[in-house]
């Protein structure tokens, strides 16, 4: 098995020839708003740009999301 976390929850995790992609945050740098109590609120989301291209990103078999926050349903993703 191989983990790569890509930015905040968003991970590729390949089991065998399979690829996951876990929780897709793909919008791009600070075009989210800041999230309410945290201890940065002026800081926009997501505050680091991806890694990779979005097609690499989308390089995979299946996507697992496991939790219903707006950061997993952006319209990017």
């Amino acid at each position: 098995m191989q983990f790569q976390q890509i930015r905040s929850a968003t991970s590729i995790v390949t089991f065998g020839n399979v690829k996951f992609l876990i929780d897709p945050w793909l919008a791009p740098k600070d075009t989210c708003p800041p999230i309410p109590g945290s201890t940065n609120p002026e800081l926009r989301c997501p505050v680091h740009e991806l890694p990779l291209p979005i097609p690499e990103i989308l390089k995979v078999d299946a996507v697992i999301a496991t939790h219903l926050h707006f950061d997993h349903f952006d319209e990017t993703a």
